[in-house]
């Protein structure tokens, strides 16, 4: 049975992910509080964790890597503090970078690795309430795409993925305080993703576990250095 690294479990896609998977792979999960099964607890936006982290799994042998963990909170940026901008910028780009770095030594050794990191089309068009997100998910998706074809020849594939108006409890939480914060109505920005991205509803976590669950598959070895949107017809330009 591969062994399945995968950070974020504890709601929204990433609990999706693990229920999904749990029979099919041996997880070790990350998150910063306690969780069932193999559980490391880390908290992701603090590098000093981080880095005692990738020191407990560098020798684990890690088939495939999903680094899910990400997030931030709506904020108007006359207002954003500095650690509001490390902790998002530490979660959501340095973190897993960090994680893909201690796993790729096995995986070169194997000959054989999947990364997927899941981004957000936060990172494809400005964001104002959330710019630190979108800036630091941008980033992660630069960096994965390099180290696909640093690592291409070697059996390892790393792709992204970016949901968009997913049904999650915390974007939808997070898509209210956005409208609070803009003098809208609550629902205002939950509606406008249903309503603009050309099927009329949100997207669910399922629908992203079944795109994970292809690129995961030995038939989609020739998929690499790719970012995936899943959000409908939100993201075309």
């Amino acid at each position: 049975m591969k062994t399945m690294l995968l950070t974020g479990t504890t709601q929204g896609i990433g609990n999706e992910i693990y229920n999904y998977f749990k029979k099919q792979y041996r997880i070790i999960t990350i998150n910063r509080r306690e969780f069932e099964g193999n559980n490391i607890i880390c908290d992701l936006s603090d590098l000093t964790e981080v880095s005692k982290l990738t020191e407990q799994i560098k020798d684990m042998d890690i088939d495939i890597l999903i680094n899910n963990a990400g997030g931030a909170e709506p904020i108007i940026f006359e207002k954003m503090s500095v650690d509001e901008l490390i902790e998002c910028t530490n979660l959501n780009y340095h973190s897993p970078i960090l994680i893909m770095q201690s796993v790729i030594g096995g995986m070169i050794k194997r000959n054989n690795g999947k990364i997927i990191n899941i981004s957000s089309i936060a990172s494809k068009s400005p964001r104002p309430l959330i710019p630190h997100y979108g800036a630091s998910k941008s980033a992660l998706e630069r960096f994965s795409a390099s180290m696909a074809v640093a690592y291409g020849g070697l059996g390892i594939t790393i792709n992204c993925i970016c949901p968009g108006g997913i049904a999650t409890e915390t974007s939808m939480q997070n898509r209210k305080k956005m409208a609070q914060l803009s003098g809208l109505k609550s629902n205002y920005y939950n509606e406008e993703m249903k309503n603009k991205n050309g099927l009329g509803r949100m997207i669910s976590p399922y629908e992203v576990v079944k795109l994970l669950d292809y690129l995961l598959l030995d038939e989609a070895n020739a998929i690499s250095g790719q970012t995936f949107n899943i959000c409908g017809t939100r993201e075309i330009h």
